[in-house]
């Protein structure tokens, strides 16, 4: 808990006396924001002292060495102040900056990579330079959300407007697992950087900056030529002298591979750093309390919000389905906004008790889909609703959706709409999603500031919702992030969120229930009662989760557990990815939730990484040798029981390793290869008729004839199949196995498909005994199977604007 507190004051300590200097320049004064007030207020004050309007102190990062020039307590543009370090404080807060329609190439990337903006800093606007002697006048472009200390409204914040330390200053005393967190995303912010000609900023250690466990860039130069991912190996080296000693030869190994040209795309490195981040994590365990609320509100008849779990209950449970959390907020008024939500939660609920297990080892990639399909299916619910009415336009009922999952160490938020998430922990209140309205897509298309943005007709209208249009329409997001310290994630509708009363009063209202000074009812309870004092516009629904993590000492990972890892690379993807796109800026997958994209239909997301699986089991056992690294089942049985993925791969460790390190392990008991030739059985066993199957694989193909010419498709992970047939075994011939899709509300584009015999034994794992969920739409043994057909796709029509709930 004070861990990032304590080591930031040594890094203030270490600054010598630039803080102390800053401190000491007289306060600036600060206008209020309130258009109808606009007094003058010193800066050390936290409200205006005549309206009691929060003060917020707006710290900038100019850019270029134009304001160099200017000493600390200087005023530019009779509105900001210099704090040092290229740092600005707007003294004016409550007007919009200089904005022009003519971006600068310098300032796209910043407006483009918008749904990152928990990473990368956004365009503010620009001042203009008094005039020089020659009548010109220079032009400052100014950032916002860049790392630099905010200002507490609560608390003293010594270090506000200061720069947020680097990488290197806060490396060494890291966990193992955030030091590899902080790697994973720059992987992860690579390909979308590259795309914008800004990847060379993470060449730059001074450029990489550290907010607890968020990794953050300062600016983002412009490349003058595009880099190379393994250039990474050699600025990642400079790290390793001062890496804890548990992952110190996993990063020596993976520079080293970096720089070889082993590792040649972002999701292989990111696929490599999941494994190390779940090993480590097995020495943590996480518990989730979620506490929830809805209100009707002072101004509305009916509550059209819902939630899960229902209003006013608690619950506690470790990671998996009990962790769930979701809130959706209606639209539609008096055409049924209510129903939507309900039919939301529903849907999604019903879907993750088919298909989600937390002790299935999903890949990330996989879950996410699994996510994705949920969303899909409370989308085609709500639709089907509507349709059957015959509503159109704007007479269709709808709602927005945020959830959260824990999984293993990571939690996974999916979100469609205006309903947010927050993310708070002692070092901050952090805004994760970004709301899918105009004001947000016009700025990811490069068109316009957000500040420009938010003041144009109609910018919070959402550009979509759930049951709206057809699912091949959606584009929900899905993002991941790893926890690794106590923290608290506060999903709300914008009944609470409206007029940013969040950022102005989690510090009273939610931070106090992060070490139990205020319990989880009580929380939520003031954050209803803030909202519809505050606000009062609209109802209220609020899902608090506390997540904690305490040490797990039974567990012990070793140096050369973490180093096992990397034995496989996974299988480089042609072409390359293509991060974000250009006309939506979807994120193809991310550290931290933004926004999804609203206007170019894409197909499904496929799983990329995820090649990786197949052959691990063979490269772990007899490339590397699992006996000589001492693995033993309980880390195993542990990863299992916790719902920990390890991305394509299972990794044993051995929790009591011995004192002799001469000791030869207890062996490990082999499993026979199944990709290479050997002297185990010359022929693949045969399943029978009404056998199941996992898919566990991505690359599973099945065909739509016992042939190996024809159509063929991918059948997804995770998907429960049934045999249906089997072709006559002729001798010689390649025996072939008719398989069908159990699946509720089917994964899969065909419902039934051919593949050869030998694919069930290498890529599917037999179930003995399915559950009735397993068995989804399948019939028992002995049983003819039978096909599902889908439910049509409804037609519907964009939302123009959301309708006042």
């Amino acid at each position: 808990m004070g861990g990032d507190g304590e080591k930031l004051q040594r890094h203030c300590r270490h600054r010598g006396n630039r803080g102390s200097k800053m401190q000491s320049l007289e306060a600036a004064t600060i206008y209020c924001p309130n258009y109808n007030c606009q007094t003058p207020n010193p800066e050390t004050h936290k409200f205006c002292h005549k309206c009691r309007t929060p003060l917020p102190k707006r710290f900038l990062r100019a850019l270029g060495a134009a304001v160099d020039k200017y000493r600390p307590g200087e005023k530019i543009a009779q509105r900001y102040v210099v704090k040092g370090d290229r740092v600005l404080l707007d003294t004016k807060p409550g007007f919009l900056p200089e904005i022009t329609e003519d971006i600068p190439a310098h300032i796209l990337p910043y407006l483009r990579l918008f749904p990152y903006r928990l990473h990368i800093p956004q365009a503010y606007g620009y001042l203009l330079e008094d005039k020089n002697a020659s009548g010109q006048q220079g032009q400052i472009w100014l950032l916002e959300q860049a790392p630099i200390f905010p200002d507490f409204t609560e608390n003293t914040a010594p270090q506000a407007g200061q720069l947020m330390p680097t990488l290197m200053d806060m490396w060494r005393d890291a966990a193992p697992i955030r030091q590899l967190n902080w790697l994973w995303q720059i992987a992860q912010l690579w390909q979308p950087c590259t795309d914008e000609g800004v990847a060379g900023s993470f060449l730059t250690l001074g450029l990489l900056r550290v907010d607890g466990p968020i990794l953050r860039l300062l600016e983002l130069p412009l490349d003058t030529k595009t880099p190379q991912i393994s250039q990474l190996g050699s600025v990642w080296s400079k790290l390793i002298p001062t890496a804890q000693p548990l992952v110190t030869p996993y990063l020596e190994k993976l520079c080293e591979q970096l720089t070889n040209g082993e590792v040649t795309e972002s999701q292989q490195l990111m696929t490599l750093l999941d494994r190390g981040m779940a090993l480590c994590a097995t020495g943590q365990s996480r518990t989730y309390s979620v506490a929830t609320r809805t209100d009707t509100g002072p101004s509305r008849s009916r509550n059209e919000d819902a939630c899960f779990p229902l209003s006013n209950s608690v619950t506690r449970s470790g990671p998996g389905k009990e962790s769930l959390a979701i809130v959706c907020d209606g639209i539609g008024g008096h055409e049924g906004g209510n129903v939507a939500s309900q039919l939301a939660i529903e849907a999604v609920q019903k879907h993750l008790q088919q298909r989600y297990s937390p002790e299935a080892n999903f890949h990330p990639d996989s879950l996410i889909r699994e996510l994705e399909i949920a969303t899909a299916a409370a989308n085609d619910l709500i639709c089907q609703k509507n349709d059957a009415q015959n509503k159109q336009g704007r007479q269709r009922m709808g709602t927005t959706l945020v959830m959260s999952l824990a999984h293993g160490h990571e939690i996974y938020l999916t979100h469609v709409g205006d309903s947010r998430a927050y993310w708070i922990t002692t070092t901050g209140c952090r805004q994760v999603t970004l709301d899918d309205d105009l004001a947000s897509r016009e700025v990811r298309l490069g068109y316009a500031l957000y500040r420009d943005a938010l003041h144009q007709a109609a910018s919070g209208s959402l550009v979509q919702a759930l049951g709206m249009g057809p699912s091949s329409n959606l584009h929900p997001t899905v993002g991941r992030f790893t926890v690794d310290e106590d923290s608290l994630l506060l999903l709300c509708s914008d009944g609470l969120s409206d007029n940013d009363r969040i950022d102005q009063y989690w510090e009273r209202s939610i931070l106090p229930a992060l070490d139990g000074k205020l319990s989880l009812e009580e929380a939520v309870t003031r954050l209803i009662d803030l909202g519809n004092y505050y606000n009062g516009h609209d109802n209220v629904t609020v899902a608090l989760i506390r997540c904690q993590v305490q040490p797990q000492p039974q567990t012990t990972v070793t140096p050369a557990a973490m180093l096992a890892l990397l034995n496989d690379v996974p299988t480089a993807m042609m072409p390359p990815m293509a991060g974000a796109d250009e006309d939506t800026m979807q994120p193809a997958t991310i550290g931290l939730p933004s926004a999804a994209p609203t206007q170019v239909a894409k197909p499904p997301r496929q799983s990329t990484s995820a090649l990786v699986w197949l052959g691990v089991i063979l490269v772990l056992l007899l490339g590397m040798g699992a006996a000589a690294f001492g693995f033993k089942d309980p880390i195993i049985e542990y990863l299992k029981a916790q719902g920990i993925n390890m991305p394509g791969i299972d990794v044993e460790t051995n929790p009591n390793p011995s004192p002799d390190a001469s000791t030869p392990p207890e062996p490990v008991a082999s499993v026979a290869p199944t990709t290479t030739p050997t002297p185990q059985p010359p022929t693949p066993p045969i399943p029978k008729e009404g056998d199941f199957a996992v898919v566990e694989k991505p690359d599973v193909v099945w065909r739509d004839q016992p042939a190996t010419t024809g159509k063929t498709a991918n059948i997804a992970p995770n998907t429960i199949v049934q045999v249906a047939a089997i072709s006559p075994l002729n001798e010689g011939e390649t025996v072939w196995v008719r398989l069908q899709d159990c699946t509720s509300g089917g994964s899969t584009n065909n419902k039934v498909g051919w593949i050869p015999a030998e694919t069930w034994s290498k890529l599917l794992r037999p179930i003995s005994n399915p559950s009735p969920q397993q068995q989804g739409s399948c019939q028992p043994k002995s049983a003819s199977p039978s096909t599902v057909t889908p439910s049509p796709s409804p037609s519907a029509e964009k939302p123009g604007s959301r309708s006042p709930n």
